[in-house]
């Protein structure tokens, strides 16, 4: 194909990078965005489900040839023309590969891509987006992201941060062969954003952005004050991270959770019970946990730990107000340092009166009223999440 187009330099990555040298995958990576950025063509074999699925694919061309019929139905008018054909980047046609990460930066930042279907041949660039059905273009968004010169709709939009989070929220949902991969698929989009608007690095933390922290980790309506967010890069600003943590300024009870599997194994309903030791002085039994890489199964008995939860936010709950479900991270302490946590899960607590939660001894507020900022400072914590 490159030939025919009379190219005469082709970049395939898992050729033009050493492989099993992590030094030079890193180099690599983090100017993967310019190669396609600045190349003449990106060719993509879009209908490939790995690199020995080639371009090519024999196919019906009826299936996308255009078509004249006349409309028998008693509800149209006679000589009525009615047809119906496959969008642009209908979500099968752009797939397997449209699901892939990597794939997500190098159709976004590429000037010009050509799409190997299985159906047709679709065309992409700043200009146009186009296919055999569509020769003449067609308006197009790629899975709910603009595609079509990416650059000028941010400099032109009322509002970029919306796009930015449209970016990151598609790229979200796509899948890599390696998950540690995910900053490094996404670095390039992200650099060439960041250049654009003018914004400084270090408002990139790990794909979220610092001025929009706590929004961006749904922490509204904060308990939580986050005072310090950090991350340790490896050289590149926007590429991999081999750590981090937030420092932050909240509220830290001790509570024990038991979990009681349901007799027909509906993890939708499980049964979780929360004991609180020092702060609501509660047995709450209408809650529910979500713990990080904990297996539960049918047979197994109850299980019973104790963490820390840190109350992130509260939803009130009744058209009267007086009761709100609490939500919150559940902590375990790390053993060598005496301040870092790290997470296990979530536990969301259903139905607690209003009157409990602000009672002074539990002394629960939104880290941005005035309360928090005169609030004696023993009945606080500052810690780090790593």
């Amino acid at each position: 194909m490159t030939r025919n187009l009379g190219i005469r330099y082709l970049w395939i990555d898992a050729l033009c990078i050493l492989q099993n040298s992590t030094q030079e995958w890193f180099h690599e990576a983090s100017i993967m965005g310019d190669i396609y950025a600045n190349s003449t063509l990106t060719i993509s074999a879009t209908n490939s489900i790995n690199s020995d699925g080639g371009l090519y694919y024999s196919r019906t061309p009826l299936s996308v040839w255009p078509c004249r019929i006349e409309a028998t139905w008693t509800c149209f008018p006679s000589k009525k023309m009615v047809m119906k054909t496959r969008g642009w980047a209908a979500e099968k046609a752009m797939k397997p590969l449209g699901d892939r990460g990597w794939a997500f930066q190098e159709w976004l930042l590429s000037k010009r891509t050509i799409h190997f279907s299985k159906d047709q041949v679709r065309w992409q660039c700043h200009c146009l987006a186009a296919s055999e059905v569509y020769p003449e273009g067609v308006d197009s968004e790629l899975y709910g992201v603009p595609t079509k010169n990416l650059i000028r709709l941010l400099k032109e939009s009322d509002n970029p941060k919306i796009l930015w989070l449209r970016i990151r929220q598609e790229f979200s949902k796509k899948s890599l062969t390696v998950a540690s991969d995910r900053l490094a698929a996404f670095s390039g989009i992200a650099r060439m954003v960041f250049k654009v608007m003018n914004w400084p690095e270090e408002n990139f933390v790990a794909g979220l952005s610092r001025p929009e922290l706590l929004i961006e980790l749904l922490w509204l309506h904060a308990y939580v004050n986050i005072l310090e967010a950090r991350t340790f890069l490896c050289d590149d600003a926007f590429g991999p991270v081999t750590g981090g943590h937030l420092n932050v300024r909240c509220t830290l009870w001790s509570v024990e959770l038991m979990y009681f599997p349901r007799a027909d194994g509906d993890a939708a309903n499980r049964k979780w019970k929360a004991i609180f030791q020092d702060a609501i002085s509660l047995t709450h039994e209408w809650s529910n946990a979500s713990l990080d890489n904990v297996p539960h199964t049918r047979s197994s008995p109850p299980i019973r730990r104790t963490f820390y939860y840190m109350p992130i936010m509260s939803r009130v709950q009744g058209l009267e107000e007086r009761n709100c479900d609490l939500v919150g991270l559940l902590l375990e302490k790390d053993a060598d340092h005496h301040h870092q946590y790290r997470r296990t899960g979530m536990l969301e607590l259903f139905e607690i009166e209003q009157k409990t939660l602000l009672a002074s001894s539990v002394g629960l507020v939104n880290m941005d009223s005035a309360e928090a900022r005169s609030m004696d400072a023993s009945r606080l914590c500052t810690i780090d999440i790593i």
